[in-house]
């Protein structure tokens, strides 16, 4: 299967919540990335429309990001579904952009040992 993501992708376990105009759901971002997320929690939501998802970022306030559900998965363990992004502000963007360089930052550079 040929991945067609734009953005790489951040393993996370940041809590998050899923909303629409019928449901909200309590959770976490599995992944996340620049064009959207992985949202797991304990129901997935096949309805269509605009969604609103709440990510507690670490040292911030919570970012609120609108997006559209691309697909979902419902397995033995947990629900999921991925969701991307859209219409993300400058300032939201920025936010997460910090997020996820500091990410990839540390878990590239806590993998190697000292000279």
């Amino acid at each position: 299967m040929i991945d067609q993501r734009r953005a790489t992708r951040v393993a996370s376990d940041l809590p998050a919540r899923y909303q629409t105009s019928e449901i909200l759901l309590e959770g976490w971002a599995g992944n996340l990335s620049q064009g959207g997320m992985f949202f797991v929690g304990p129901a997935i939501d096949r309805g269509v429309g605009d969604v609103r998802v709440e990510i507690a970022l670490p040292e911030f306030s919570p970012l609120m990001l609108a997006g559209e559900v691309r697909w979902v998965e419902e397995g033995p363990v947990h629900f999921g579904m991925g969701i991307r992004f859209v219409n993300v502000a400058r300032f939201e963007r920025q936010l997460l952009a910090n997020y996820l360089l500091r990410r990839t930052y540390h878990h590239s550079s806590s993998g190697s040992s000292p000279a």
